[in-house]
């Protein structure tokens, strides 16, 4: 059915609008009064969708490549979601005001059928003897109360009537729950950052955010649930990052462990006291880099790990002393 009236969102209207100008909200918004007004979508035809927008054919042409994305384009029609819902829901709603109103007439036709048959009165200056006036006042009783139930019945049926034909509203489902357009505040919740920290540092997570709010804000796309569509966003970005990535090579450490004439105690001391002071020349890289030519039971002599060059505190102070 047609829609004589419609609620029109304001702030999702400039939302979605935001990349169209004058002419191209214009031809939107007949777009939109037209769907609402004819209780379907227009078919996919420039020459119908340009008369409907009240823009000539080259000019509807233009602007349609924006005004598109915001409907859905499918076997030849054109489809929006949140005006076949309002749609559906104004169907409801007279359906249900339709059957009251059927089952109020008809109670209230019951009701003044029963007023016009009264129950028959004696009259005051009735001349035939009590004998004769008793079975005709039991009659009349009689056919009283047969109306009374009569009437207290159909009542009843009525409103098992109203009851049957107007069923009660359902709640909201939310797999059916109107799509939206995204906001330039969007969010994921906390129980997604919580996961995704565990694949990307803070900084990924930020840019593939705002990647995923302007990429959808360019396209004008609606959805019922963006943080499952971020979900979905994030899982493909994990993927792509597993593919693209290439695998880093362990460092090769070579730790020479051949006994020279070296004063390896002096140079470690001298090291472990003076960072600076380590002769690569003589004894190549410092101890953790790869290369090092101090023996591995040296290394191991002053507590220091030969593949992170790290050294115990305890091994400092005893060097230090």
């Amino acid at each position: 059915m047609s829609l004589p009236w419609f609620a029109f969102n304001i702030k999702d209207f400039i939302a979605n609008t935001r990349r169209l100008n004058t002419e191209a909200k214009g031809a939107y918004l007949c777009l939109m009064l037209d769907y609402y007004q004819q209780g379907a979508g227009p078919p996919d035809d420039d020459e119908v969708l340009a008369t409907i927008a009240e823009l000539p054919v080259d000019a509807w042409k233009r602007h349609r490549r924006v005004i598109e994305p915001l409907f859905i384009v499918e076997n030849g029609q054109w489809k929006h979601d949140r005006i076949d819902c309002e749609l559906l829901e104004a169907n409801r709603k007279h359906e249900a005001t339709t059957a009251r109103a059927s089952a109020g007439g008809r109670a209230k036709a019951l009701k003044m059928r029963s007023s016009h048959h009264p129950a028959p009165q004696t009259p005051v200056n009735d001349t035939k003897s009590c004998s004769e006036s008793a079975p005709s006042m039991l009659e009349a009783s009689l056919e009283t109360a047969q109306s009374t139930i009569t009437i207290d019945s159909l009542s009843t049926r009525a409103n098992e009537v109203l009851k049957e034909e107007v069923p009660p509203t359902p709640p909201p489902d939310p797999e059916q729950a109107i799509s939206m357009p995204i906001s330039r505040t969007f969010t994921p919740s906390p129980e997604i950052i919580e996961r995704i920290m565990r694949e990307a540092d803070l900084s990924t997570i930020h840019l593939e955010i705002q990647k995923f709010v302007y990429h959808h804000l360019e396209q004008g796309s609606f959805s019922c649930d963006w943080q499952a569509s971020f979900e979905k966003w994030w899982l493909r970005f994990v993927e792509h990052h597993k593919k693209t990535a290439k695998p880093r090579a362990a460092p090769r450490i070579e730790v020479n462990t051949t006994t020279t004439e070296i004063d390896w105690d002096r140079q470690i001391t001298r090291w472990l006291k003076n960072n600076s002071m380590w002769s690569h020349k003589l004894c190549g890289p410092e101890p953790g880099q790869a290369g090092c030519r101090v023996p591995l039971e040296k290394l191991q002599q002053f507590n220091i790990d030969p593949i992170t060059g790290l050294v115990i505190i305890a091994a400092q102070k005893v060097a230090s002393g």
